[in-house]
């Protein structure tokens, strides 16, 4: 969804002040919040919990663990 297309904001980013909208937390954990795009979008990459950051982190565990075999 475009920005002239969306709905008003809701508040305030918890994490920058910026403009937010209250969404649910993108992973498992049964927590609502206000953030801002580039805040919702980095908890759903980076966060270990998160839709995506799931898939991130078992990427960097795998990779690890094929260069510590291959380091031997």
């Amino acid at each position: 969804m475009t920005e002239s297309t969306r709905e008003p904001p809701d508040g305030s980013c918890q994490t920058c002040g910026a403009p937010g909208w209250l969404r649910h937390f993108p992973g498992a954990s049964p927590t609502s919040g206000i953030w801002c795009e580039r805040h919702y979008w980095r908890l759903l990459w980076l966060h270990p919990l998160g839709h995506r950051g799931r898939v991130v982190w078992a990427g960097l565990v795998v990779a690890l663990i094929v260069l510590m075999a291959f380091a031997r």
